[in-house]
This record gives structure tokens, C-alpha cells and sequence, in this order.
């Protein structure tokens, strides 16, 4: 089953297929990256981090084989986050806070999708409570969650020790995300059985095979698999189109200036790879 371009004003994705108990509330959870937004939020911060100069060329090498190792499955995620997190110890959450805002204004902003902003809407409309459960953290998130009216966040919390951020943090990722969707339901005396789960991706099969009704929304060759053998929905967001703004102004005059770092960065991973 796959739906198109604007949601329908019936859809299978909005529409029970199973009644709650009386009294009993109705959850629907929400990925971040290329669920609710175009693209990833990291890649937003990354640039602004390097725009900024926050980030030097020897933490972007970092950070670049930390992905390529985590790609490569050579490393988990936790291992990634370890890594890339570590960048940020000793930094003011506060200042930080305020960074997370203005890649939200810059960047984000414009990524979220029309139709998940609708689709949320909806959802709230009809009574449902709507939970954003995300690998990204609350400083990716809460800027979108607050654009669209989701009031709970699941998310990687990085540790803060004093208002300064330690490089620390517990990750919301795989199986993490079905003990958050878990906890939240036993608080609010709901039912997994009976709810929503929206994502692009397999790794979140854990969340997916215990929700009564996954949905996948733009997935990824996997998923969309995985979706067609188990006849679950699909959602296919039209792609939001650039729009020539400071911001990419900002990105053309970054890929000048960190150019040859970048070639760098490429050169040593594709050495890691054919190793």
C-alpha cells in the first residue's frame, strides 16, 4: 500500500483499524530525520558548527571516520554518538541552546515537510497524543517538536553537569526507541497494540513490529521492503524544493573555504574502505 504526493482526507495512515478501551489514550510516534523533516538535522548543525568555526578541520576528519566506520558496521551507534558528542564537551548547554535555535531558523526551519506538519495536525485534531521519538537529540529536536505542536519529546539527552555539557549522552536509538515508546504508554495507560509509529527507517523495526499500525514514510530501500512483504503503509512526501536564501549563500561560501579539508577527509575515507 503507498500513498502520494499530498495526504488524502481519508487516508489508512489516520483512520483506526483497531478501537482503544474506553478511557484509554491513543499514541502516535514520530521519527525526526526524513519522517518529519527533509534530510537530517546533524547536517544542519555540522554546517552551521563549520560556518561558525566551531568545528575545526581535524574534528570534521573525526567526525567523517566515525561515520565511515559506523557505515562500514565496524562500529555501533553508541560508539558514533560516544565519539562525535565528545566534540562538545566543556561547551555551555545555554550557549548551546541558542546555537540549536539558530540552526532551526537558518536550516530547519524550511525542512519540515508540509504534509507531516498536516498529518500531525490531524492526528492532534482527533484526539491523539502525538510523541516525537528521535536518535537526534533535544537540541535537534525541540525546535521542531515546538513548530509543530508535539508536546513530548524521546530523544538522546546529552548530559549537562552544571550547565556545561559533559560530552556524555544516553542514546534513543533501535531498541531504545521501543523502551521510550514503552514508557510512555505505561504512563499514559495506553497500549503499544494500539498505536501509530511513523519512520524512514529499518532500524527502528524494533518500535515498528510492536505498534498496531507502522507506517513507513519516505523509506529507505529496506523498509520500503520490508513494507510492501508486510503490506504496511507508505508515505511518499513530495521533496521540498530549495530555496535560494542566505543559507545557501552560507553553504557555497563553506564549501570554499573548507574545500581542501574536505578532499582530505574523502581521500582518507575512501582508504578505509578499500583496506
Amino acid at each position: 500500500m503507498s500513498l502520494h504526493s499530498s495526504l488524502a482526507p481519508v487516508s489508512p495512515v489516520l483512520a483506526p483499524d483497531s478501537v482503544p478501551g474506553a478511557g484509554a489514550c491513543e499514541l502516535v510516534f514520530f521519527d525526526l530525520d526524513r519522517t518529519l523533516i527533509s534530510g537530517y538535522s546533524i547536517s544542519a548543525f555540522a554546517l552551521e558548527r563549520l560556518r561558525s568555526g566551531a568545528t575545526t578541520p581535524a574534528m570534521l576528519w573525526i567526525q567523517a571516520r566515525a561515520f565511515g566506520l559506523y557505515l562500514l558496521g565496524r562500529w555501533d551507534y553508541e560508539r558514533l554518538t560516544d565519539v562525535c558528542m565528545a566534540q562538545l564537551a566543556g561547551e555551555d548547554a545555554g550557549a548551546f541552546a541558542s546555537f540549536s535555535e539558530r540552526v532551526y531558523r537558518r536550516h530547519l526551519r524550511r525542512k519540515i515537510y508540509p504534509d507531516a506538519r498536516r498529518l500531525v495536525r490531524r492526528h492532534k485534531a482527533a484526539g491523539r497524543h502525538v510523541v516525537m521519538v528521535t536518535s537526534a537529540s533535544r537540541f535537534q529536536a525541540a525546535p521542531i517538536a515546538r513548530s509543530l505542536r508535539i508536546g513530548e519529546i524521546c530523544c538522546t539527552e546529552l548530559q549537562v553537569v552544571d550547565g556545561i555539557l559533559t560530552g556524555r549522552a544516553d542514546t534513543c536509538f533501535g531498541a531504545g526507541k521501543l523502551r521510550a515508546a514503552s514508557t510512555v504508554a505505561q504512563r499514559m495507560g495506553a497500549s503499544l497494540a494500539h498505536s501509530r509509529f511513523y519512520t524512514d527507517s529499518e532500524e527502528d523495526l524494533a518500535l515498528l513490529d510492536r505498534v498496531g499500525r507502522p507506517v513507513a514514510v519516505n523509506p529507505k530501500r529496506n523498509l520500503r521492503q520490508i513494507a510492501a512483504r508486510r503490506d504496511w503503509p507508505v508515505l511518499d512526501f513530495p521533496p521540498i524544493r530549495p530555496v535560494r536564501t542566505r543559507t545557501l549563500q552560507l553553504a557555497r561560501k563553506w564549501r570554499r573555504k573548507w574545500g581542501q579539508s574536505a578532499v582530505l577527509v574523502a581521500d582518507r575515507l575512501r582508504g578505509m574502505v578499500t583496506r
